[in-house]
């Protein structure tokens, strides 16, 4: 005999989906995060709300998402399956609202990449579809050494009080 109540029901209907997250190293989303002064969080997240769309088929807009991560980021953390999602969101914006910390401690902003190391990895275990991307493309490779010369100008400027 099969079970026909509405919750079993419901259960058999409800296929997994599964997502297509982003995959990369963890050291290739530092190195990036930092070259573009976080903007590549910005991507990041923007390529894994997409993600979500697209095996959900749902409507969630994946641009505001990205932009709004204040709002939006626990959620994806559950959706990927992360232990400590409440933690690591918490600590990816304490570390982002650092910046508005004066002297030289708003250095402690660029370092909002932490939290998502651990997401990062988490993706790479848990999803079995594609493989970890750890080459830099052409266009990544001229960002990180732009980004990365602008960094330690940056950097330099504000230890040495010109900034």
């Amino acid at each position: 005999m099969s079970d026909t109540t509405p919750k079993a029901k419901a259960k058999a209907e409800t296929k997994a989906v599964e997502y297509k997250f982003l995959k990369m190293t963890p050291s290739k989303l530092a190195i990036m995060s930092l070259a573009t002064f976080g903007l590549y969080e910005v991507y990041w997240m923007y390529k894994n709300w997409k993600a979500v769309k697209e095996a959900e088929k749902s409507d969630v807009w994946p641009v505001p998402r990205a932009i709004f991560v204040l709002f939006f980021m626990y959620t994806l953390l559950q959706k990927m399956n992360v232990k400590n999602a409440g933690w690591l969101t918490t600590a990816y914006i304490l570390l982002g609202l650092t910046v508005r910390i004066d002297n030289f401690m708003w250095c402690i902003s660029f370092l909002s990449f932490l939290p998502l190391l651990t997401v990062q990895e988490t993706i790479n275990k848990n999803q079995k579809a594609g493989k970890v991307v750890s080459a830099f493309s052409t266009k990544e490779r001229i960002v990180a050494v732009i980004g990365g010369l602008l960094f330690v100008l940056n950097l330099v400027a504000t230890a040495t009080g010109l900034y």
